[in-house]
């Protein structure tokens, strides 16, 4: 949907203050106003951002046109801006980064800049059969950086762009290395299994398959205090969908919520944030169990959801809706200022960093007229 969708862009603007959004059912003046704090337009190539905004060093970090753009995450100014010299934008989901090494894929092409001058450091290109994987979220460990294929390899880039092929059991999705072990959602045949593999051997330490689920594929393993958690995404006809916590040294199965697909999800405190498209769960981290459920009420399309400060700021369906984390009552829906969809988020440094298809935008955090420095 979003590369059908009609690109109005305008150019530059210095925004400050608040802004008034008709969409909201509310009326008091806390929510009905959205602070910007600054706003970035990105150059006209008809796209729409791929790679969520990353924050390094007093700097954002984006790519919503044919550049990798850094700017001061403060004041919006320009650092450094470096052309692909391709028609194209970066197709990844996250940024890799490794100390000052910055790594984004486009198709067929892995490169590599100086995070702090945006220097092009390498380049490496891929065969056909190759390329498919380069839409996924990038993966760092040490000095390498990992992604799967749409086989069951594990491409391995290291820190000057040599390429390493490592065979895994199973298709590889999107992945997680904690502690030098690499947490995996594949599919293996019809059904979606979860592995863990030494990430300095490649040994297979163990595999959970829950039965005739769909694939964990759409949002990488979250692990915290040695339990994964993770959930599946569709599948073929008559597969189930749920949301799990397993032991990360041993892959036993500690609890499960069935019925739930995962298009994204956040863990903060004692609870989990499941995106599942139409809405978000709040889960207990402890035994699954489920707090609410937000209800988005809107048309199709998603988008990573974020937490920040005591709210979600979930994209759907262009808009970004703003969810109250304690109660799960949405108290905004957002459209950008300039127009078109909102496709991204990133809630660090007491900002709210937003992507529209036209303009990175700084939002101070919901409620809030002031960054929370």
């Amino acid at each position: 949907m979003k590369y059908l969708t009609l690109i109005f862009l305008l150019s530059s603007l210095s925004l400050t203050g608040c802004l008034d959004f008709s969409t909201s059912s509310k009326t008091n003046d806390k929510s009905s106003k959205l602070t910007v704090l600054w706003n970035y337009a990105y150059d006209p190539d008809g796209g729409a951002p791929s790679v969520k905004p990353l924050i390094h060093e007093g700097m954002v970090i984006t790519s919503g046109d044919i550049n990798v753009t850094s700017l001061d995450y403060k004041t919006g100014e320009l650092m450094w801006k470096t052309s692909f010299e391709h028609h194209m934008q970066l197709t990844n989901k996250t940024f890799g980064l490794n100390e000052n090494v910055l790594v984004g894929n486009i198709t067929k092409k892995t490169m590599a800049w100086n995070a702090v001058t945006g220097e092009q450091l390498w380049e490496t290109s891929f065969e056909d059969s190759l390329s498919w994987s380069l839409s996924r979220g990038i993966t760092t460990s040490n000095s390498y950086f990992l992604f799967g294929s749409q086989g069951s390899n594990l491409y391995t880039l290291n820190s000057q762009g040599k390429l390493s092929i490592e065979k895994l059991n199973a298709r590889t999705y999107e992945t997680t290395v904690i502690n030098n072990v690499l947490f995996a959602g594949q599919r293996k045949g019809d059904e979606g299994i979860v592995s863990a593999y030494n990430i300095l051997t490649m040994e297979l330490l163990w595999s959970f398959n829950p039965g005739n689920f769909g694939f964990f594929s759409r949002e990488a393993p979250i692990v915290e205090n040695g339990i994964v958690y993770v959930g599946t995404t569709g599948g073929l006809t008559g597969s189930r969908n749920g949301f799990f916590a397993l032991n990360a040294q041993t892959g036993e199965e500690i609890w499960r919520r069935e019925g739930i697909f995962t298009y994204s999800a956040v863990l903060v405190g004692d609870y989990l944030y499941v995106n599942d498209a139409a809405g978000i769960y709040k889960l207990r981290k402890s035994d699954g169990g489920i707090e609410w459920y937000s209800d988005f009420q809107a048309g199709a399309g998603t988008g990573p959801i974020a937490y920040g400060y005591g709210y979600l700021y979930a994209p759907h369906s262009g808009t970004m809706h703003i969810v109250d984390a304690q109660s799960g009552e949405i108290v905004q829906r957002v459209s950008p200022p300039h127009g078109n969809w909102f496709w991204l988020v990133t809630a660090a440094n007491g900002r709210i960093f937003a992507q529209s298809s036209s303009h990175l935008y700084a939002f101070a955090p919901w409620g809030h007229k002031l960054p929370l420095e």
